[in-house]
């Protein structure tokens, strides 16, 4: 980085106060009518307290009908209520997704204008909770939440993050940590290009089913999704108990368990390398709280951890080996992982040791 650049950075850094602080834009309706106004005068409001309703990037299965109580905890001097999740119009907002916008045409690799889709396009598809494998009726996928903040000095932030660490560790449901939602990957639309580039703006004659020719639209509704992997478990009435105990007792985050969230999640968005090493320390912090709890050296190394641990089930002891100490120590080096890339291994056969070990952790915790 040369010198200029340096001082650019430093001042871009120095210039904010508080470099993770968050702000909240709000806009509000006016009274029309005086008997709405008068309405309003009349209620008592708490003072240092909202409600908010958010939608989640990845939604939350839930057992909807099994749950009523509300979770109440603290983070410093802020109280956080949060309600069951809730299904909200994920519909609505795919269809007016490109309402009134202009897309980018162009001939060859020269962007020339932009354009209004047509209006016979299909606005919308989405696929619905069968598609995610829900597991028994009555399970639904929100991405709904309520959230009161009481004492708004730490914002909505805190209590949420709180809340989805707590509910990934009681559920095992991973995509709570994932940047991207593995049911719902953005695609909206798609149509069959043109010669030279060029978007289709007339119908098209196409053959149906029954031999007929119809006049059909050039532009398709698309999405993208992808399944569960079949350990993740529906928020029921005794889970969201549980995740309430958690927060009420201030239980700190599983730092183990969250790296393994965040592997399985690097792993179905292919990123490979990424998840080899998540997967790696969440077996380290692991295998470190059972060596200390069996009063055994926690600054052992990786080598010496893998031939004295009491957790590894036999039958992955050498994916194991393989994972943690090839493939993640060529990755930490910057090299390509020559068990995984040499087709020796698979993402698969690693993500499923790394849950058979935190199965056999939690086994011998409990006994």
């Amino acid at each position: 980085m040369n010198e200029s650049l340096k001082l650019a950075s430093h001042h871009a850094m120095t210039e904010q106060k508080h470099y993770r602080e968050r702000y909240i834009a709000f806009t509000r309706k006016a009274c029309k009518d005086r008997s709405d106004c008068e309405f309003h005068e009349n209620q008592e409001f708490m003072q240092d307290a909202c409600t908010y309703f958010i939608e989640l990037r990845a939604p939350l299965l839930t057992t909807r009908n099994d749950i009523t109580s509300v979770i109440e905890f603290a983070v410093g001097e802020t109280t956080y209520r949060i309600y069951p999740p809730f299904l909200i119009n994920k519909d609505a907002a795919k269809a007016s997704s490109f309402e009134d916008a202009f897309v980018p045409v162009a001939h060859s690799d020269c962007c020339q204008a932009y354009v209004r889709l047509p209006d016979d396009r299909v606005t919308s598809v989405s696929v619905g909770p069968p598609a995610y494998a829900a597991k028994e009726v009555g399970q639904t996928y929100c991405h709904g939440l309520r959230i009161d903040v009481i004492g708004e000095e730490c914002g909505v932030a805190p209590g949420l993050e709180r809340f989805l660490q707590a509910t990934s560790e009681k559920t095992f449901q991973w995509w709570i940590a994932s940047d991207i939602n593995p049911f719902d990957q953005e695609l909206r639309l798609r149509a069959h290009l043109l010669s030279s580039y060029q978007l289709p703006c007339k119908l098209k004659m196409e053959e149906r089913h029954n031999r007929h020719k119809a006049l059909v639209s050039p532009w398709e509704a698309c999405t993208e999704f992808q399944f569960p992997l079949g350990f993740e478990k529906s928020i029921d009435s005794t889970i969201w108990r549980n995740i309430q105990l958690h927060l009420a007792t201030s239980a700190s985050t599983e730092i183990a368990l969250q790296n393994f969230f965040s592997g399985v999640s690097e792993y179905m968005n292919n990123r490979d390398e990424r998840s080899i090493l998540s997967l790696s320390i969440c077996f380290e912090i692991f295998e470190n709280k059972h060596r200390a709890a069996r009063g055994k050296n926690k600054n052992a190394s990786i080598k010496v951890m893998l031939n004295e641990s009491k957790v590894i089930p036999s039958e992955i002891n050498s994916v194991l080996r393989d994972l943690i100490l090839i493939d993640r120590g060529h990755v930490a080096h910057g090299n390509q992982p020559p068990r995984l890339s040499g087709g020796v291994r698979t993402m698969e056969q690693y993500v499923k040791a790394i849950f058979a070990y935190i199965s056999s952790y939690y086994d011998r915790s409990n006994t």
